[in-house]
């Protein structure tokens, strides 16, 4: 289960960003009902935030994990930086 990822200089995050899944022990019992976890995640921003490359991340990670054996070891992972 993927409880936490993130990205530095990646897309639109020079500076990097970490999200995670983890509820804080400020967390309401209304709320976590007796779970440490949330499996909901919901982002909330003005337009060209940044929010849909939260999903970016996600597909490369998976794209890393699921087609990674496919590359050479001398061929470039292709990754479109912040620069």
């Amino acid at each position: 289960m993927l409880l936490k990822f993130g990205a530095k200089n990646f897309f639109s995050f020079k500076e990097g960003v970490e999200i995670s899944l983890n509820l804080g022990a400020n967390c309401p019992d209304f709320i976590s009902r007796g779970k440490t976890v949330s499996n909901l995640l919901c982002v909330k921003g003005a337009n060209g935030s940044g929010k849909s490359n939260l999903l970016k991340i996600l597909s490369f990670i998976r794209a890393l994990c699921c087609d990674s054996f496919n590359i050479k070891p001398d061929e470039v992972i292709f990754v479109d930086s912040f620069f």
